[in-house]
């Protein structure tokens, strides 16, 4: 079975199970877990949007994935997901994402995703800001290559620093295909100026799926110490 996946060279949409919160403040708007397998590599990703339904802001400090088999066997669990930003406003969403490699999740049909939320510490708040993104395709005789185009403009009256920018690719049924991040570390982004981030899409994550109906979104933030 293991020899007839790698020959497929196809990305397999599992279908997750209703994801378990830890706080019930905390709604999930999409999840999807893919599988890719080859004859180089074996490794899934599982993908989260969340959003926070309550009237007060929650923080998010720890993800956690339990992956099971059929038969409700542990195949792998992961205490070190990732999430984007330390706290959700009311009405706010972010997005989740785990990668997994090897051959244990090769039976994977069920995932159970939970968060840990607290302050960290330290922690003195985060501010959110308007982004722009652009999907730019370009194609030659071998393939389409795909760059998200994430731009943030500084719209205070001081330089800006350490801007963490993440950049997703949906298809045309918003499946999040892929996820991406990149801080601004070193730069100090003047007044009213534009940044703007290229994330370009490993080709490997759009086998077996269509390239068309293909969407973008992006979130801009800093979370502040």
């Amino acid at each position: 079975m293991k020899k007839i996946i790698a020959c497929l060279l196809a990305a397999v949409l599992l279908l997750a199970a209703v994801p378990v919160l830890a706080d019930e403040s905390l709604e999930v708007l999409k999840e999807n877990f893919w599988q890719y397998n080859n004859e180089y590599t074996q490794f899934s990703c599982f993908y989260a949007k969340v959003q926070n339904k309550s009237a007060e802001p929650v923080f998010i400090t720890e993800c956690d994935l339990d992956m099971k088999d059929a038969d409700g066997n542990v195949l792998v669990q992961d205490e070190f997901g990732s999430s984007f930003g330390l706290l959700l406003q009311p009405g706010e969403y972010t997005y989740a994402w785990f990668y997994e490699y090897g051959d244990d999740q090769e039976n994977a049909a069920d995932c159970a995703f939970s968060w840990k939320e607290a302050a960290p510490d330290g922690y003195s708040g985060t501010v959110r800001y308007e982004s722009t993104a652009v999907l730019e395709k370009t194609q030659d005789e071998w393939d389409t290559y795909l760059t998200i185009l994430v731009s943030v403009t500084n719209p205070t009256e001081e330089p800006l620093y350490d801007l963490s920018c993440l950049a997703v690719l949906l298809d045309a049924e918003d499946n999040i295909l892929y996820i991406s991040t990149d801080c601004a570390y070193d730069l100090g982004i003047a007044p009213g100026s534009t940044v703007t981030f290229r994330f370009f899409v490993p080709g490997y994550y759009l086998e077996g799926k269509s390239l068309e109906g293909l969407k973008v979104d992006s979130l801009a933030l800093v979370d502040r110490y």
